[in-house]
Parts: structure tokens; sequence; C-alpha cells
């Protein structure tokens, strides 16, 4: 095998390293944004269930306020009544009587009021129960979830520790003024800063054409920088297929 395919098989592997270690990463954080959205789901289900209880809570509150009303016209229903037996004259009487007449019919509607009221509070007593088993179900998936992406994390973290070491052994194995190379595109483009040429003459990033002399350098074993994006170059297997 010549010094120059195994240059390129040399940065092959690196290339292959790095790319890796982008689906790891990848990987991870599609993990995490699902974990996220299992918790988020745990939040939303919350929110509906303080919605819930706010609103019985109103209901509620209602409910006892027309059942204070009711005892308070009762209680001034009686106490007419009471009158009744005090009145003086027949025309006094009378008018106590249309009185207590009037507010039984009062009293009346704030029974119906009331009731209604009752069975409204009661009705989100339901919606209530459902909320909560909502909240309980949306934790116990979260909870699952979660141990499973731990799980799942732990084994991609111990692949991206193994690839940072094949990673780092590949990078020794290029010469020097490719390391030096590298290191510089890696620097300024991050894991992307080395890709292949393509179509038997083309940068893989910004498929500008390379000069055909440059083609036969990189065949050779000598490095090049993309004079367009300032990415490092390097020929694949398939380079050689016809």
């Amino acid at each position: 095998m010549s010094d120059g395919k195994k240059i390129q098989q040399a940065l092959q592997n690196v290339h292959l390293n790095l790319s890796m270690l982008t689906t790891l990463d990848e990987r991870l954080a599609r993990l995490r944004r699902r974990r996220e959205a299992a918790a988020k789901k745990v939040d939303q289900a919350k929110a509906q269930l303080d919605q819930v209880l706010a609103e019985k809570n109103a209901l509620t509150l209602a409910a006892r306020e027309k059942e204070k009303e009711m005892a308070a016209a009762e209680a001034a229903i009686n106490r007419r009544k009471e009158q009744l037996s005090e009145a003086k004259t027949n025309k006094e009487f009378q008018s106590l009587k249309e009185q207590i007449s009037l507010d039984q019919e009062k009293n009346n509607q704030l029974a119906d009021e009331t009731i209604e009221a009752i069975a409204a509070a009661e009705e989100f007593e339901e919606q209530v129960t459902a909320a909560k088993e909502e909240v309980t179900k949306a934790e116990k998936t979260a909870e699952t979830f979660r141990a499973s992406c731990d799980e799942e994390a732990k084994v991609i973290e111990d692949d991206t520790a193994q690839v940072q070491i094949d990673l780092k052994k590949a990078v020794e194995n290029l010469p020097g003024d490719f390391r030096t190379l590298y290191d510089r595109a890696i620097e300024y483009h991050g894991r992307g800063g080395l890709v292949p040429v393509i179509d038997r003459g083309y940068c893989g990033h910004c498929r500008r054409e390379i000069p055909p002399q440059f083609v036969v350098n990189l065949l050779k074993g000598e490095p090049y920088l993309c004079q367009t994006c300032g990415y490092l170059l390097f020929i694949p297997d398939d380079f050689y297929k016809p």
C-alpha cells in the first residue's frame, strides 16, 4: 500500500470517529429532549389539576355563600313570623304576611341556586379525580422514561468515552503536517472540519471544484485545505470506484 493511501485511510479513520461522536451526541440530545418532554407533560398535568381545583373551590365557595344567604333569609322570615303575633293592626298584620310571602319566594329561589351550586361543585369533583389520575399517570410515565433514559445515556457516555480514545489514537497516527492542518480545521470548524472529496473532485463541504493537481497531491499523501471554505480534505475509499 502506498504512503498516500495509508495517509488517506488514517484520515478516513479520524473522520469515522468524528462522525461517530457527532452521532452519539445527537442521540444523547434526543434523549434529553424526550426526557424534558415527559417532564413537561407532568407539569402540564399538574397545571390542569390546579386549574380544575381552583374552579371547584370557586364553585364550592359560591355554594357556601348561597347557603349563608338562604340561612339569613330564613332567619328574616322567622323574625317576621314572630312579629305577626305582635301586630297591633290588621294593616300591619297583612303587611307582614306579604313581606313573609316575598321573602319565602326569594328564599325558594336561593334554595334552587344553592342546590345548583352544590351540584356544580360535585360535578367538578369528577374532573378533579380525573385530573389527579392524569398527574399520577404522567409522573409514572416520566419516572419510567427517566430510568430508561439514564440507562441508555450511560451506554452512550461509555461509547463516547471509547470513541474519544479511538479518535485520539487515530489523530496521533497522522503525519505532522496533516496533524497541524487537522488541528486548525477542527479549531475553526468543529468536528465537521474534516470532509471527503466527493464526485471525484469536489469539496465535501462547500462543493466547490478542487483543482485536479491538488486532487493528485491528495492521492500522493499531501495535505490540502479547501481554498474556499478552509476544511481539511481527504480521499474516501469510494473515490477509487468507477
